[in-house]
């Protein structure tokens, strides 16, 4: 269930990242990311964006000596949510294109 819900997480992520919406912030990051330093490369994009959560899982093993709370799900979502929003950016809706924070003018923001 954690992935078929997963897969659906990145199929609306792919649609409002194309759609003139306000973004959630890891999604904005992920789309700043492909845009400006990955050159329109999600999966790259993604994992990059997974490093802060990477470093709190790490720690937290470290801490406990035992992982805990790292199941199917997390594991397939640091794998897979990059190159499915990539597939679903190509195949479902090709038309709509990526809603860039640079390219919506809010660059200003990020300096």
């Amino acid at each position: 269930m954690a992935i078929i819900g997963i897969t659906i997480v990145c199929l609306g992520t792919s649609f409002y990242q194309r759609a003139n919406l306000w973004m959630y912030p890891t999604d904005s990051l992920t789309t700043l990311l492909t845009s400006r330093f990955f050159n329109n490369h999600f999966a790259w994009a993604q994992l990059v964006a997974f490093v802060p959560p990477v470093i709190l899982i790490a720690a937290t093993t470290v801490h406990l000596h035992m992982v805990v709370g790292v199941r199917t799900g997390t594991l397939f979502s640091l794998v897979c949510n990059g190159p499915l929003i990539a597939f679903f950016n190509k195949r479902v809706f090709p038309f709509l294109r990526l809603n860039s924070p640079l390219q919506a003018g809010l660059s200003r923001f990020l300096y």
